[in-house]
């Protein structure tokens, strides 16, 4: 039986907000057996914020695309020649 940590534990995306420039700042929800372990990240930038509940990084998500000026990452294309 594997154990569950936040590496190979299934989440969430329970929050997107936008940046300055279109990139989505998402509040991820991960379960960890009896408890949940959330947490933002910044899809331009790359920043992640920790936070011990939803609250905590639905304002540290929404503050951090309040004032982030990453582009959002080009998205690969297939190129087949």
């Amino acid at each position: 039986m594997s154990r569950i940590d936040k590496h190979n534990a299934p989440s969430l995306t329970l929050i997107r907000f936008q940046n300055l420039m279109g990139a989505l700042v998402v509040v991820i929800a991960t379960e960890l057996g009896r408890s949940t372990d959330y947490r933002w990240h910044c899809q331009g930038c790359h920043l992640t914020g920790d936070g011990h509940n939803l609250a905590v990084n639905r304002d540290g998500a929404n503050e951090h695309a309040a004032a982030c000026r990453a582009l959002p990452q080009p998205t690969p294309t297939n190129q087949t020649a």
